[in-house]
């Protein structure tokens, strides 16, 4: 990766299945403000998107949105903010693309909605 990571950016990385059963590969998107250490906080994406409305834990990434094309998505998806995990930067495949400046603040604002923050 030429670049360090940063919040925001969605990377490829093995995402457990909730029961620990196996694995496979998914976007995610970081969420740990300047990662720096060996381990980041993501959260799990998938082009699954259920009915409207959305949950206030769910974040439509619309392939119509402006901002889309540089998150390196090929189909609109959901980001999950009740869907997270810590894995170690060495476990990332390769980096996808970035949220943009809308896209990060909307997710910031549900981050804050989902935990009572």
């Amino acid at each position: 990766m030429t670049r360090p990571l940063c919040k925001g950016d969605l990377i490829l990385v093995p995402f457990p299945f909730t029961d620990l059963t196996a694995v496979k590969y998914r976007p995610a998107v970081i969420l740990t403000p300047q990662p720096t250490g060996p381990d980041l906080v993501v959260a799990y994406l998938s082009s699954v998107i259920p009915e409207e409305p959305l949950p206030p834990s769910h974040l439509l990434v619309s392939s119509v949105h402006p901002e889309f094309r540089g998150t390196g998505l090929k189909q609109g998806s959901i980001i999950r903010v009740d869907k997270l995990m810590t894995i170690s930067r060495s476990r990332v495949r390769r980096r996808l693309g970035h949220l943009g400046p809308l896209l990060l603040a909307e997710l910031d604002s549900r981050l804050k909605s989902s935990f009572g923050l």
